[in-house]
């Protein structure tokens, strides 16, 4: 699948704050284990989860879905082939 879901935006962004998944889970309130199944799409997160996970990452979580966009749009110009 080409497209970024939400839960790998949320890991992008973790990641980029240099956070241990350990630390995003604590600071969002939520277990270490369900964290990975988010960021591994195993699970869809509640809009509840995912305002703690936008918190705990210091952005909005309206943001989530519009870096999340963002990075489907990039995907996607990336895998156009020009003749």
């Amino acid at each position: 699948m080409d497209d970024i879901a939400i839960g790998k935006t949320i890991k992008m962004e973790r990641l980029k704050r240099n956070m241990k998944a350990k630390e995003l889970a604590k600071k969002a309130g939520i277990a270490p284990t369900y964290l990975s199944e988010i960021e591994n799409e195993k699970q869809a997160p509640s809009l509840k989860t995912l305002h703690k996970i936008s918190v705990a990452l210091g952005i909005k979580m309206e943001d989530l879905f519009l870096i999340s966009k963002k990075y489907k749009e990039v995907n996607w110009l990336n895998n156009l082939q020009i003749f």
